[in-house]
């Protein structure tokens, strides 16, 4: 985020953080919606499969990031 907004540091750490509880409220809505509709043990399959989809992003993301360190600039 730094390198990405390095000319406005306070905005992009602004909107970093403001990122982050949003999907912190995202995640404890979705959750608690989760345990009222089908109960506890479904939130937690309901998390693994939400961990499960989010993986291959995150591996490609990281692929990605190591192939851009490779080439010269």
């Amino acid at each position: 985020m730094f390198r990405a907004a390095s000319e406005a540091l306070e905005t992009g750490a602004a909107l970093l953080v403001s990122l982050i509880q949003v999907a912190i409220a995202l995640g404890a809505t979705v959750g608690g919606l989760t345990v009222d509709g089908l109960g506890l043990v479904s939130t937690m399959v309901a998390g693994g499969i939400v961990m499960m989809l989010g993986a291959p992003v995150i591996a490609m993301l990281g692929r990605e990031r190591r192939v851009a360190a490779a080439v010269p600039h």
